[in-house]
């Protein structure tokens, strides 16, 4: 049967909140900005690991128009009140399914695009990386949920961002 999708209530915005003893198994819950303005292009991924729902996990993928792309990925257990956290990489909710604000502040790695498609790509020299970036509610898709058996722990949070500023 197929599942029904509603309206996205404000609420599903934040992180749902868990007691770290009382967790279902392999929990996840997962948040997605990406975006591309014709030169640069980005992917930031923000879920819970199916292994302890209280770390969470970030990704953030830059590409640049040179044929080089930017990586970093990162776990922490910084979830607020106002979203989702590893340790570099922090998502918060300023008004929901209105404005979001990105902040990363760690270290990447700077790539060449060309061995991202060719293999795993092992440890290498990173540098520091800093950026806050805002996602304003006119650049936001339309959010989904879907409503879920009693019996099943998932949830669907797909926010596409769809310029940079």
């Amino acid at each position: 049967m197929a599942r029904q999708l509603r309206p996205a209530n404000p609420d599903d915005e934040f992180p749902h909140p868990l007691a770290p003893d009382k967790a279902p198994r392999c929990y996840s819950e997962n948040y997605l900005f990406c975006g591309f303005d014709g030169k640069v292009g980005f992917f930031t991924h923000m879920g819970r690991t199916p292994m302890d729902p209280m770390l969470w996990r970030g990704l953030v993928i830059i590409y640049l128009p040179n044929g080089k792309a930017v990586l970093a990925k990162d776990y922490g257990r910084r979830e607020t009140r106002q979203g989702p956290g590893s340790n570099a990489l922090r998502y918060v909710c300023n008004e929901p399914l209105q404005q979001w604000t990105l902040h990363y502040d760690g270290a990447a790695r700077l790539v060449d695009r060309h061995d991202l498609l060719t293999g795993v790509l092992g440890d290498g020299p990173v540098e520091p990386l800093s950026f806050e970036e805002g996602v304003d509610g006119g650049e936001l898709d339309a959010v989904v949920r879907a409503d879920l058996a009693e019996d099943e722990f998932a949830l669907v949070h797909e926010l596409a961002y769809l310029g940079t500023r």
